[in-house]
């Protein structure tokens, strides 16, 4: 009797179980067709259009002088600076010099030797004279002939040892004067001075007592008169800038702009300094030029490597991939169905459709 009152009761449960909601509604979801890759993050909805894609870049920038580097002419030590950096000077201004004092002395001593030259010079001729004349008058009251020949040879000797000493003394005061000049010309040298008008920057070996080598930097003059948009965050080469449109742009107004190339001596600061060469441009024409032609105006340098106008766009999060390629879903029948589209370029917000869309069709787009 309890075994058969116990199978009634499990019979009256599965019953109940069967006919119960849950069931109706699991049995409903079995029939609802799976999607081929559901979109598991919310998403919005997006009708495709028309628009424009740029794909550019941006780099800061801001106005600064051009700077004119100077340089040791010779090998020395820094005596004299006239300047320290942050000073204003004008084109001729001195900046410092190499301690002079050396060539100075050697001058001096050069200067003596040639007086001592001179004197000794004038003494030797007038001992060559003595002995010519000598042998002329002891010439003149000889009657023997042989020894009036033997005292002609010995005359043009004394002339010709007269004209040995005197064009001895001659190359050496040449020397003495060559090496004067010289000195003089790295007296000029030791002596740098600004070639242009601006503001000094000076390396900081450049204080006195410091010994420094040719051609070694002594600093730089920022050019006030010569102001151009620098861009130091662009780290490509000149070639590949020009292989974009480019342009600047200042307070939302743009400006036309042209490369200056970096000269020589300009390349071998940057190299010593170990730093990546700034982008310099010319400002051609700009509605607010007046305004942007002032020392520390902000910019931008704008590179525009792909702009297309008027073509099929869609939200770059609208795209999925897989090895089939990209695709897209759509609404249809409160569904989303998957529909696979060839893209074009990305400006990295929105991508061109090639083909798959229709302009006024609906997408789905991940929040």
């Amino acid at each position: 009797m309890k075994k058969k009152a116990w199978l009634i009761l499990s019979s009256v449960f599965l019953l109940s179980v069967l006919l119960s909601p849950c069931a109706c509604s699991k049995k409903e979801e079995m029939s609802v067709p799976e999607l081929i890759d559901p979109v598991d993050p919310p998403a919005y909805l997006w009708t495709v259009q028309k628009g424009d894609i740029q794909n550019v870049e941006v780099y800061p920038g801001k106005i600064a002088p051009d700077f004119v580097s100077i340089r040791y002419a010779m090998d020395g030590t820094v005596g004299d600076c006239y300047r320290v950096t942050g000073d204003h000077v004008s084109k001729g201004d001195p900046i410092l010099s190499l301690d002079i004092s050396g060539a100075k002395d050697k001058i001096r001593e050069i200067d003596e030797e040639i007086e001592e030259i001179a004197y000794i010079g004038e003494r030797e001729d007038l001992l060559h004279d003595i002995a010519i004349r000598r042998l002329e008058i002891e010439k003149s009251y000889n009657t023997d002939w042989n020894s009036i020949n033997q005292l002609n040879l010995s005359i043009e000797e004394e002339s010709i040892r007269k004209e040995r000493d005197a064009e001895s003394r001659n190359r050496r005061t040449e020397e003495l004067e060559t090496r004067r000049a010289e000195l003089e010309e790295d007296i000029k040298n030791m002596m740098i001075t600004a070639p242009c008008s601006g503001y000094v920057v000076l390396d900081e070996a450049a204080f006195s007592g410091n010994w420094v080598v040719s051609g070694g930097l002594a600093g730089y003059v920022l050019d006030e008169e010569h102001l151009l948009f620098s861009v130091s965050s662009y780290g490509g080469s000149e070639i590949s800038l020009k292989q974009y449109e480019f342009y600047g742009l200042f307070g939302g107004k743009k400006a036309s702009l042209q490369l200056e190339p970096l000269r020589e001596d300009q390349i071998e600061d940057y190299q010593e300094a170990g730093k990546n060469p700034a982008k310099r441009f010319k400002i051609l024409q700009a509605e607010n030029k007046a305004e942007i032609m002032k020392e520390g105006t902000q910019g931008d340098l704008v590179l525009e490597k792909n702009v297309l106008r008027d073509v099929l766009i869609i939200p770059k999060n609208a795209l999925k991939y897989d090895s089939d390629g990209s695709y897209v879903y759509l609404p249809e029948n409160g569904f989303r169905v998957r529909r696979n589209v060839k893209t074009g370029i990305s400006d990295g917000a929105f991508t061109e459709v090639l083909s798959g869309l229709s302009e006024g069709e609906e997408i789905y787009v991940e929040n």
